[in-house]
């Protein structure tokens, strides 16, 4: 009865011969697994940021600080999607929008032709005004309303 081999004769020989031995043996270099071990934590990065992460669509505005309170002045083009409720940064602070006013009003006639140059409002634009929460020292500041905010994922996968 033959013997069943699984291996053929010529490479059973070749693995059992001494001086050959070591030429099966190979080791891995180490610039191979760190190259592998940075590609992962890029990924699990990437995972976690697109996640967890936000993208902002912003709009910039002009935010004035007078008598307590803090208004923003939206060009009368710009209001669409703009609530109640939104987040808005004044000065590096984050404020929310308490109300916007029903009617557009012209920067000329809420103040001084002065103040108007001064806070870099066009004269003959028309404006919402939006009350903000919180307050600031008096004075001109620039904010940035966000509109819409997303996670980086969404973007892939609507």
């Amino acid at each position: 009865m033959q013997k069943n081999l699984l291996f053929r004769k010529k490479a059973i020989d070749k693995m059992t011969s001494p001086e050959q031995l070591n030429d099966y043996l190979r080791g891995t270099n180490i610039s191979l697994w760190l190259i592998l071990g940075a590609v992962i934590v890029l990924l699990i990065g990437f995972g976690v940021w697109g996640t967890f992460g936000r993208l902002e669509t912003r709009l910039n505005v002009v935010a004035i600080s007078w008598n307590g309170e803090i208004e923003a002045f939206v060009k009368e083009d710009d209001i669409s999607g703009i609530s109640v409720g939104q987040k808005v940064y004044v000065d590096g602070t984050e404020h929310k929008v308490l109300t916007i006013s029903e009617q557009v009003v012209s920067a000329q006639t809420h103040f001084s032709n002065d103040m108007v140059h001064l806070e870099g409002l066009a004269a003959q634009d028309m404006y919402y005004v939006l009350d903000l929460s919180g307050s600031l020292p008096e004075g001109a500041y620039d904010a940035a309303i966000v509109k819409e905010e997303h996670p980086p994922l969404s973007l892939l996968f609507d």
